[in-house]
């Protein structure tokens, strides 16, 4: 978990920060996670990880910052994919996730959005940003489907 989590953004990072900084500068969006910020039970692993990538993000802004690279952070919380769909199971347990969002659950474009927003010129004033785009997840009560 930590080497594909967190190994690998520094990994990528250091071997694309100098192709950047030769290209004039740039931005480095990584992705954290929700569970950066409020870890469930039994996703140790996971939020270690993401914590760790949330830090590291803030790290390599500082350093990157004098050769005009930003290096800002997402931390989604439960996207609605396929995928994740695989994962929780039941519709039932997705509904139950869905009422701990302050505005349900997000969808991978809102994601992609926010991702294209870091990469341009409009936010040219980030950098050591780890945005939770969550939807509220962290702001709220974890629901009570979630606890063991």
């Amino acid at each position: 978990m930590i080497r594909v989590n967190l190994s690998s953004v520094f990994y990528c990072s250091k071997y694309a920060i100098p192709a950047i900084a030769t290209a004039g500068g740039g931005a480095i969006i990584n992705t954290a996670s929700s569970m950066a910020h409020l870890p469930l039970g039994g996703m140790d692993g996971y939020a270690a990880s993401k914590g760790g990538v949330a830090m590291l993000t803030k790290s390599m802004a500082v350093g990157c910052a004098m050769m005009n690279i930003r290096v800002n952070a997402i931390s989604p919380g439960y996207v609605d994919t396929p995928m994740n769909a695989l994962i929780f199971g039941s519709e039932s347990f997705r509904e139950g996730f869905a009422k701990g969002h302050a505005t349900g659950l997000q969808t991978a474009e809102e994601i992609a959005d926010l991702v294209v927003f870091l990469a341009s010129d409009a936010s040219r004033s980030l950098t050591g940003a780890v945005l939770n785009c969550d939807r509220g997840w962290t702001a709220f009560k974890q629901p009570d489907v979630l606890r063991g």
